[in-house]
């Protein structure tokens, strides 16, 4: 037979915790051991929502200096709050989300601001709106330090997450403007503030946010690091005009027109232009330069399958339509279906914004169905991780 014996306080710390132990000691009453081991335990969960010891410290000296005023939920439960405390710190004590959703309350069934102060033996009910959200006034409302806190956790968390949502756009918008069609996850990016000497993210997007980073400087090493993940990838830039354009030919695989994202491959003497999704001119050797273009008064060729109704004059409608945009139809080709007939047309236009809108008004014709830009190579959209 096995027998253990412990003595009241032994058992009182095996069931409550070692909290329980200089509450012993005092000789309170069990009334008094569970609420102030209640008091303990708020302390204690305080420091999970406190970012910096100060405010923690703050938070641990209003507790145990403050006075208390007792409310109830509409349910019947007592809440301990200090003196002043309103309905948004009723709000906070309950939950972190119910105070950061709140929106009004009912006070003794009486309708109530969150800034209204509370009364001993008042019944307090809270209402809440997932899309509320604390601000900065909040502050200036609450009574209590774990209110407090907690709505300048939100702030710190909210500015850090717009200034990191700006930092990305601004570089990714300077990627676009130097060709790159790629996607870059935020990981590469935190690795990229890591090579820039930021020991912490947040803070490297923040001098992008607000203008200190060097935008150019981050987006060169950027290409370093892409350029050293995969080979042939471009940084040099070709400009294309008329002068240009005697030694240069545009790929018959994607007929790239002024105005698509593009690269030059030079692979023997002559300089072939890609668009940028083209995997036909993004595979192999050569060397590659993006493409800028410049002021040209050629014409370029472009290939659009257009879908349509079977009729007998749909042909000569969209013929005489991009005519009368300006652009020359080349030849054409007819596959029949059921119900409807594709046309494989070869026009000549002069930009892309020209091609865009050539499409845009066949697409407004009743009697078409669909048009799509053709091309025989398959598309390739960089990703790098």
């Amino acid at each position: 037979i096995e027998i253990q014996i412990r003595t009241n306080e032994m058992h009182l710390v095996a069931t409550q915790g070692v909290a329980a132990h200089w509450i012993y000691k005092s000789g309170a009453s069990t009334v008094n051991q569970q609420k102030q081991q209640e008091w303990f335990r708020r302390i204690v969960d305080s420091q999970s929502i406190c970012s910096e010891d100060a405010d923690y410290l703050k938070l641990v000296k209003h507790q145990v200096h403050s006075e208390e005023v007792y409310v109830l939920t509409p349910k019947g439960r007592v809440m301990e709050l200090r003196q002043g405390a309103t309905v948004l710190d009723m709000a906070y004590h309950i939950h972190t989300d119910v105070g950061h959703h709140s929106v009004y309350a009912e006070v003794d069934r009486v309708r109530a601001p969150l800034h209204q102060v509370l009364r001993n033996g008042q019944t307090v009910q809270i209402f809440t709106d997932t899309t509320s959200q604390p601000g900065a006034s909040w502050l200036d409302i609450v009574a209590t330090s774990k209110a407090r806190t907690a709505i300048k956790h939100f702030l710190r968390e909210k500015t850090r997450i717009s200034d990191r949502k700006i930092g990305i756009q601004i570089l990714r918008a300077g990627l676009v403007i130097r060709g790159f069609e790629g996607k870059l996850s935020e990981e590469m990016l935190d690795g990229v503030a890591k090579e820039m000497g930021y020991t912490n993210p947040n803070i490297f997007y923040k001098s992008l946010a607000i203008g200190e980073g060097r935008v150019e400087l981050i987006i060169g090493k950027i290409f370093e690091i892409l350029k050293g993940k995969r080979e042939g990838f471009v940084t040099s830039v070709l400009t294309v005009n008329d002068d240009e354009l005697s030694v240069v030919k545009m790929a018959r695989c994607c007929l790239p027109v002024p105005g698509d994202k593009a690269i030059a491959v030079n692979k023997t003497a002559m300089v072939v232009i890609h668009r940028y999704s083209c995997r036909a001119g993004n595979r192999g050797g050569g060397k590659k330069n993006l493409v800028r273009w410049g002021d040209t008064s050629a014409v370029f060729s472009s290939s659009l399958t257009v879908t349509v109704h079977k009729g007998e004059n749909n042909l000569a409608y969209v013929v005489s339509l991009i005519l009368d945009m300006k652009a020359k139809v080349v030849s054409y080709m007819l596959e029949e279906g059921e119900g409807e007939d594709h046309y494989l047309l070869n026009i000549r236009v002069k930009t892309l914004e020209h091609l865009t809108l050539i499409i845009q008004s066949l697409k407004q014709v009743k009697s078409v169905h669909n048009v799509v830009r053709e091309k025989k190579c398959e598309s390739l959209l960089l990703e790098q991780a």
